[in-house]
């Protein structure tokens, strides 16, 4: 595994001894550069993958002013990952910003580090001496901020297994308890982690699966209303606790109150932007496509819910809200439209809908089955 870690260090109070820079002396570039190892038998694959993925939220680099920029994680299978840093600035001195990269390769059990610091050619001289004073106090800062990132990041990576990581690798063997029909035994597993994470989205988005899997619709609704607290909830996660939650009010009589929740459906779709309301993907054919954000998807969901629900017409004023955002009347987003119309028995909108299919694919054959 290899993940290059790219780090933007700006100023900040010097806490580790540097090695001497003095004016007119070749200055020692070696000592920007570290190459250790950290071992890591004590951990398992899977939580050394997550230590990876959680470097950008770690608190270990946020409490010493570390800021995560950017991050992602490219490959399960080596286990690669890119991860930016930023250090605090806190002076306006630009020279205190510098760069760093790191390299950090896992191998039977140890991670393998490489520490190089960048940019600090500028400091330097064609003979690489320090061009002055100042540069020599820039040189030393550089010194002692990658030494600085060189102990956070081994501290970091030899840490004991931690309560999140403990909280993941339950995770993920509820995630696999569930793959194998096991949904009892997942959700034991789910309600543990809750009992001492209350807030972990992931256990209550689980959570609420396999009771509703279980027709438990009253404690579905329960783990929705504690989910729904959750305000940074994404889009998917939206579009799902809606339809469970609709549909459990719905498989318990509660019709008034699955209309209800409908309609926040549809003012969820409001403020959709058009020109982000489709997504571009490859069929399985490895064609291009256009496919609805799970943003928009909420919309089609409101169709199926008020169709269930006997509203026809509102039915059919979220599908013309879906229909205004299809880019460029894409034919096959329109023939599903057309299908949508026909089973709401809309034959003005059906008919209006064909036409427009039929002036770009004349052939098309459109008809309404059951």
């Amino acid at each position: 595994m290899i993940v290059r870690l790219v780090c933007i260090f700006l100023f900040a109070c010097l806490s580790f001894a540097s090695a001497q820079v003095n004016p007119g002396e070749v200055f020692p570039v070696a000592t920007l550069t570290h190459e250790f190892t950290v071992p890591a038998k004590n951990l398992k694959e899977e939580t050394v993958i997550t230590r990876l993925l959680e470097i950008p939220r770690a608190a270990l680099f946020k409490n010493k002013d570390w800021n995560e920029s950017s991050s992602s994680f490219t490959s399960f299978e080596k286990i690669e990952s890119v991860v930016i840093f930023q250090k605090i600035n806190k002076t306006k001195d630009r020279n205190y910003n510098f760069s760093c990269a790191a390299t950090i390769h896992y191998v039977k059990g140890e991670f393998q580090v490489e520490l190089i610091t960048h940019n600090f050619e500028k400091f330097l001289e064609s003979d690489g001496k320090p061009n002055s004073f100042y540069d020599v106090k820039y040189l030393e800062y550089y010194q002692a901020m990658s030494q600085e990132f060189k102990s956070l990041v081994t501290k970091y990576l030899s840490g004991n297994t931690t309560a999140a990581e403990n909280r993941d690798i339950q995770l993920n063997k509820a995630a696999d308890l569930t793959s194998s029909g096991k949904n009892e035994d997942a959700l034991k597993i789910n309600n543990k982690i809750l009992a001492s994470d209350p807030q972990n989205s992931l256990a209550l988005f689980n959570k609420t699966q396999l009771l509703f899997a279980k027709k438990k619709y009253a404690e579905t609704l329960n783990t929705i209303n504690l989910a729904e607290k959750n305000t940074e909830l994404d889009d998917f996660e939206i579009l799902t606790y809606k339809n469970i939650k609709i549909q459990s009010f719905m498989a318990t009589g509660q019709n008034q109150k699955a209309l209800e929740e409908t309609h926040k459906t549809v003012q969820l779709t409001a403020e959709i932007d058009p020109e982000k309301a489709f997504e571009t993907i490859e069929d399985e054919n490895g064609k291009e496509t256009f496919a609805p954000t799970d943003r928009t998807k909420l919309l089609l969901l409101s169709v199926f819910n008020y169709e269930q629900l006997k509203k026809n017409k509102e039915a059919v004023e979220s599908l013309k809200k879906f229909e205004a955002l299809i880019p460029n009347n894409d034919v096959s987003l329109l023939t599903k439209v057309f299908k949508f119309y026909c089973l709401l028995k809309s034959r003005e909108n059906t008919e209006r809908v064909r036409s427009i299919i039929l002036k770009d694919s004349p052939k098309a054959n459109l008809q309404c089955k059951n």
